[in-house]
């Protein structure tokens, strides 16, 4: 199978009609991901544990949390962790917004 890199239907030699009956299937399936995905990011957020969180977000390190978390009582990352048991959770959605908020004021 080869990789197309245009929306199925827009290949020359189509019918007019075939081409915005695919271009708007096309349109559709990537309106539904952007509502996939705002939907997604709607949520109030979840608590992770540190030592997982490369299966839900590439960014930042596990090695960069693990710093911050460090430095926490000085660097205001207090508001963004929760300690259980001797584990440390992060909440995703207030970490984005304290990354946020240190790019503002730099």
């Amino acid at each position: 199978m080869r990789y197309d890199p245009l929306p199925p239907g827009s290949r020359h030699g189509s019918s007019l009609e075939e081409n915005q009956n695919a271009n708007f299937s096309w349109y559709s399936l990537e309106r539904l991901g952007e509502q996939d995905h705002k939907s997604r990011n709607q949520e109030s957020g979840k608590y992770i544990p540190i030592h997982q969180w490369n299966k839900f977000y590439c960014w930042p390190e596990v090695s960069i949390l693990r710093r911050l978390v460090n430095r926490s009582r000085t660097n205001g990352f207090e508001t963004v962790i929760r300690r259980s048991n001797g584990e440390v959770f992060v909440h995703d959605v207030d970490l984005f917004g304290w990354f946020k908020n240190i790019a503002r004021m730099l």
